[in-house]
């Protein structure tokens, strides 16, 4: 399935009829966790994945360790993922391209 159709699946997805509930990993291994428990989309965020490895959650995570995560995530499961990226330090439309330019750098959007 290409990202467009993972997309358009995930949106769907929010439609209902049923509620969508998301489950929240932190690394690839909870990630499959909520899979088998039957969660239609898994998503992340950046304190889970901050702590799982051993950090605060500000802007001293390196930025490899916020791309690795939420990539082993996705080899992990079949299941939409949808990240949570740690906040930017600008707000608007540069913290929204710098959030776009991450998800497509870690092929995940």
């Amino acid at each position: 399935m290409d990202q467009i159709a993972k997309a358009q699946l995930f949106r769907e997805l929010h439609l209902g009829p049923e509620i969508l509930l998301i489950g929240n990993g932190w690394d690839a291994a909870s990630a499959r966790m909520f899979e088998e428990a039957g969660f239609r989309a898994v998503g992340t965020g950046s304190a889970g994945i901050a702590f799982s490895h051993g950090y605060v959650d500000n802007d001293s995570i390196p930025c490899e360790v916020i791309l690795d995560a939420p990539r082993e995530i996705v080899r992990a499961v079949s299941v939409r993922f949808a990240p949570r990226w740690p906040a930017a330090p600008d707000s608007g439309a540069r913290g929204t391209a710098s959030s776009s330019s991450r998800s497509s750098a870690a092929s995940i959007a």
